[in-house]
């Protein structure tokens, strides 16, 4: 738990589903040598830095993991950002061009393998508007959760654990119509 943030709220879904390999078309993001992803959603490409409590784990940033040109980079808004927070919570890719579903691949599985994974949203404000939003996400084709952000200050945390039918799998931000989607954080774990 970050202490520093005023309203945390944590939620966990936990369950167990088979995604389905009939997904969009996947692109190059790959897992480290002991099968982790730790996927920081909104740095720069190509930059990568070193948990904060946890050596050897290494933060990537997601544009290896992405669809090919989907969503923009953005950094959270004081005071948003001057909370001590963990670095994975102070960037997000937030996905506004219009595309209905947006999605991060997960390449480099073992088919029949059984993943942790988990997802962290923290809005910050991180567009200047103050309208938290709303949107779905998927695990492949099957709905996953509901993201519904209430307050700038929410750091939402959604996990699953997943039965891997293929070599990846796909986990997806829908656009419902009640704000722009984001992600903060993206973790994988055998």
């Amino acid at each position: 738990m970050e202490p520093a943030c005023p309203r945390l709220l944590v939620s966990l879904l936990l369950l167990s589903c088979f995604v389905s390999p009939e997904l969009v078309t996947p692109i190059h993001g790959q897992s480290d040598a002991l099968g982790f992803i730790s996927v920081d959603c909104g740095i720069a490409d190509g930059t990568s830095y070193p948990h904060e409590s946890t050596s050897g784990l290494r933060y990537v940033s997601d544009a290896g993991f992405v669809d090919a040109g989907a969503g923009a980079n953005a950094g959270i808004s004081p005071p948003y950002s001057d909370r001590g927070l963990a670095a994975r919570y102070l960037t997000v890719r937030h996905f506004s061009g219009g595309a209905a579903r947006s999605c991060y691949t997960l390449r480099g599985l073992s088919p029949g393998g059984r993943y942790l994974v988990r997802s962290s949203f923290y809005y910050g404000n991180y567009d200047a508007l103050n309208r938290p939003p709303s949107f779905h996400l998927y695990l492949g084709v099957n709905r996953w959760a509901a993201v519904n952000v209430t307050a700038p200050d929410d750091i939402l945390i959604f996990e699953a654990v997943v039965v891997s039918p293929a070599d990846f799998f796909q986990v997806c931000l829908v656009d419902i119509g009640q704000g722009t989607p984001f992600i903060s954080g993206l973790d994988l774990r055998p």
